[in-house]
Formats: C-alpha cells, structure tokens, sequence
C-alpha cells in the first residue's frame, strides 16, 4: 500500500511514472493498492485507459479528467475515504466512464460533488461491493447510478442531498439473494431522473432495496420488479412522479405480491406535465400494493393517468385531484379509505370509473366525497359507497359536477 502523489512533472499523462511521486519506492504509475491524490498542479491528470486503484483524493482546486475510461476504487484511505474530493473548487471531467466502487467489506466514506464545478461533472456511477459507502456531502450524478452490491447511504446524521439525472437501478435483477443492493435515502431530497423517458427513473430490481426514508423525491417513473427480492419503503414525506418510460406508456409499475412494497403512510403524486400515462399497481389480493395518499396533479394540462394491470387500485388514506382526469379502466375497482376531493384549482380535475363512452360496473369505495367548483366525478353504473365522512362532516359534498350514470349511491 503506497500514496501517490500527481505531479505532472513530464505531462499530463496517468501512464507515465514520471509525472507521480510514489510514497516510499520508486515513482511508478498506479496500482490497485495505492491511495492516489491529485493536487492542484500546472499539467492535469487525464486517465489513459481503465484503471483500478485503492482510493482517489482530488484536492482544492485539483483537476482530473476520466477521460471516457472507467475509474474502480477498490478500498479506501487512513481516513477512511474511497473518495474524497477538495473543500475547494476542483474539475472532474466523467466524460462516457464510469466511476466503480468496489470495497468488500466494512463502511467506508465518499465525499460529496458539492465541490466539483458546473462545467463539469460525475458522470455514471457504479457499487457493486459488499462495503457501506456514506455520503460526506451533497452528490449530484449526471449520468447513472447503479448499485449491484452493497449499501449507499445519504447519511442518517446529515442527510445530505443525492441528484441523479440518469437512470437509478438498485439491484443486479438476478434473484435468489435479499438485501444484496441497498439504496438508504434518510431524510434527504432526492432526485431520480426527474424527466427522463427512455426508461424509469428510479428502477428497484430483484436483489434490491430501496429505503426511502422520510425526505422529499422526485423521480422519472417507477418500476419494481416482479420478484420476492426486489423490495421498496417509500419516503413517508412526498414522492412526485414527473415522467415516464414513454415505450411503455407508464409512469408506475409494482405488481407483484408479498411484503416486498410499503407505502411508509406517504404521499405519491402524479404531476403530469404533458403526456397522459398508465400505471400498474396491483391492490386485489396483494394487500401491501396499495398507496397511501395519492395525489393527481395534471401542472395546468387536462392529461390523464389511468390503471394498467390487476383489477383494482387501492388508497390507505386520501386521494386528491386537483389537476388532470384519473380515468380507472372498466376492470379496476378503485377503494380509497379517507377522504376523496376533486378540486379543479382553476383547470379541469375529473375522476372517471370506466372512460366517457365505456362506463364501469366496478366498486368504487370512498371515505368520503368532495367534488369542489368545476371538479367532476363521472360515476361507476355500479355502486359508489361512502363509508365515513370528512373533517367537515360531509359525506358527500358536491358543488361541481355529479355525473351518476344510472349507478347507485350508498352513505353508511
């Protein structure tokens, strides 16, 4: 185990021993088993193919440029850092590599990117040992992280922020072993993929564990996979969908049964700025698969979000529309256990049991109703049954628009 140091000496190139100064023996380009700090020097360091070294430490206003290589950190320093990055402004330069964390075993701690410059970037990131890495600082990915093995942390004692503008996948999708990948959001503000849609943007394959926490997200989409392994607690604060896989047509996927899916009493809403979407969450005989709050948000636009898959959508707590049209298909019934308000907030706000020409027989279940201003509620043919009522004791309360569809109303 060596430090060594970049100097730049002859060039800028990682593949000359000339430019590094090796702690202890003869100047020698890095191994896997040196601890490797950039300073702040005349010629910049600019990896020359993919290379795998302990640790990496880029210091105040040090500059380092991947160069389109992969970078593995295998390990971590005497302080217990695989990678650390100056208090002061430094470059790095990801390009198309990846960065590749490795470490088998124990916690080890990774500074943030809070530092790195704007016209640069952290581009794909990669966990795939068996180690805890814990954020010691805001960290923003402007590419994808995945994580194969191993915990990442935001840190429960700072919840520092983790953007990621690509695509996040948790897990190998392999099966067969729980709690192999693990991502722990605490009580950060996330992002994942807010906007993409060639894919979702937060992706929890089997093997893989997503901790959600109690901070605020955001996310391109959501899938889970159909499989025991794949497992997901949501944030107990808000999760806002703001995209979709446009191939598929959906914004949510969680349609497998079992303890693997906990909505945490938090909130998911669809902001639908643009496009209309499916989703697919399987509530009929699998009890867990079932939000808490759900909240339609169309951001101005009258689009529409509308079940895919299973035969019934299932709310805990409250479902509130305030924008766009929640359009349930002509087999899903829709039970919601608190308060339903359809609130048109200057701009349509409808709920449809079955589409304008094809109306659905199925159950509709509510805590109780509240259809405000200009809000709709195009009712199933079949029964709306209201169970309770709301804090403004009301059970039904409708100063929009009532459309019953020669169905049957039952207060109880």
């Amino acid at each position: 185990m060596a430090v060594n140091t970049w100097d730049g000496a002859s060039d800028t190139n990682w593949n000359d021993a000339a430019n590094w100064n090796t702690t202890g023996e003869t100047n020698r380009v890095p191994t896997d088993a040196d601890d490797v700090i950039i300073p702040n020097v005349s010629d910049n360091c600019v990896l020359d193919s993919d290379r795998t070294i302990n640790s990496l430490q880029i210091q105040g206003n040090g500059s380092f440029s991947m160069n389109d290589h992969d970078l593995t950190i295998a390990g971590e320093n005497t302080s217990g850092r695989a990678l650390d990055i100056g208090n002061n402004t430094v470059t790095f330069v990801g390009g198309t590599g990846t960065l590749i964390f490795t470490q088998g075993s124990g916690s080890t701690k990774l500074v943030g990117t809070q530092h790195i410059v704007a016209s640069t970037e952290l581009r794909n990131v990669q966990f795939n040992g068996a180690a805890t890495f814990v954020m010691n600082g805001a960290m923003t990915v402007n590419g994808n992280l995945t994580i194969t093995a191993g915990t990442l942390s935001t840190s429960s004692d700072n919840n520092y922020a983790l953007t990621v503008t690509g695509i996040t996948t948790i897990g190998d999708g392999t099966g067969g072993t729980p709690d192999e990948a693990t991502l722990t959001c605490n009580g950060s503000t996330c992002s994942f993929g807010s906007g993409v849609t060639a894919d979702y943007g937060l992706k929890v394959k089997a093997n893989g564990t997503f901790v959600g926490g109690t901070g605020t997200h955001t996310a391109g989409g959501f899938l889970m996979d159909q499989n025991q392994h794949a497992k997901a607690t949501m944030t107990s604060g808000v999760m806002t969908i703001d995209s979709e896989k446009t191939s598929d047509n959906k914004a949510w996927r969680v349609e497998y049964g079992g303890d693997t899916f906990d909505n945490n009493n938090g909130t998911v809403k669809f902001q639908l700025n643009g496009f209309d979407t499916r989703m697919s969450m399987r509530g009929a005989s699998h009890a867990n698969n079932a939000f808490h709050n759900l909240i339609i948000d169309g951001d101005g636009d009258t689009r529409q979000i509308s079940p895919d898959n299973g035969n019934k959508i299932i709310v805990d707590n409250d479902l509130t529309i305030t924008r766009g049209k929640l359009v349930m298909g002509l087999s899903h019934a829709l039970e919601v256990g608190g308060d339903v308000v359809i609130d048109d907030a200057s701009d349509t706000a409808e709920l449809e049991m079955g589409s304008s020409s094809n109306i659905s027989s199925q159950a509709a279940t509510f805590g109780s109703l509240t259809i405000s201003n200009d809000g709709t509620y195009k009712a199933t043919s079949g029964t709306t049954t209201i169970t309770s009522k709301a804090g403004t004791n009301f059970a039904f309360k409708n100063t929009g628009t009532f459309t019953h569809n020669s169905g049957t109303m039952q207060i109880g």
